[in-house]
């Protein structure tokens, strides 16, 4: 099945993204698995091998669970909905990549962590 596409800041995509918010929710996926991928990679060697992603929505476990095996990314797991049941797998991870969780919420829960990057996508949209 083939899906017709508009360009991004296009008047048609802001009239359909106006009926249907899904569709801004996809913008940038591809940057953000190329993030995810980087901020990855730059992790030492041994911190690379048991690690998971944890999202801190569906939008952004969407983009990592259908962009991300391309990039040798694990599935992500996030606490929306219910993406948390497919979980990390057997061992799970030491270590692991946060995306869109707030700060406050990640000191509640993490002992510690360190800012790796930020998302972004070419066309300014979140």
């Amino acid at each position: 099945m083939t899906r017709a596409c508009t360009p991004v800041n296009s008047h048609w995509r802001e009239r359909a993204s106006a009926l249907q918010e899904t569709y801004l929710g996809e913008i940038g996926w591809p940057e953000l698995v190329q993030e995810t991928a980087r901020i990855r990679d730059s992790l030492p060697p041994e911190r690379r091998e048991r690690r998971g992603i944890l999202t801190g929505g569906y939008g952004a476990a969407g983009a990592i669970n259908l962009f991300g095996p391309h990039c040798g990314l694990p599935r992500a797991v996030s606490g929306v909905n219910s993406l948390w049941q497919h979980g990390y797998g057997d061992p799970s991870p030491s270590t692991l990549i946060l995306m869109g969780l707030k700060r406050r919420l990640a000191d509640e829960i993490f002992e510690g962590y360190r800012l790796a990057g930020h998302m972004w996508n070419r066309y300014g949209r979140r």
